[in-house]
């Protein structure tokens, strides 16, 4: 579900000399193993069919950066209703599987955040 790093996905290099130890974290490999799920968990919104249909794609946008747990609660709300949408204009995608993915994520979420 959620694809934070866990402490049993980080990684250290072997043999890792005192001085290296202390200067890098014990030896720690920065390059951090990340798994998807994709497409059991996970989704595209689909702006390639619907960029040049402004009344469709002015409701989808892209971005990422860093975010804190509120804020991936905040932008998996936004997503739900971006296919809620989706589902209202009977896109092809199955976007009601996606949308229950979605809110079993924001349930995962609370438990974080609470």
């Amino acid at each position: 579900m959620y694809l934070r790093p866990s402490m049993r996905d980080i990684m250290y290099y072997d043999n890792v000399s005192e001085a290296n130890r202390l200067k890098y974290a014990n030896g720690f490999v920065w390059q951090v193993p990340i798994r998807s799920d994709f497409s059991d968990q996970g989704f595209s919104i689909p702006y390639h069919k619907y960029r040049n249909q402004p009344e469709i794609s002015t409701n989808f946008k892209y971005g990422t950066k860093h975010i804190s747990d509120d804020d991936v609660l905040i932008y998996a709300e936004s997503l739900t209703e971006i296919i809620t949408y989706l589902i209202s204009i009977v896109d092809s995608e199955n976007w009601k599987s996606r949308k229950t993915w979605l809110i079993s994520l924001q349930n995962e979420l609370w438990k974080i955040i609470n």
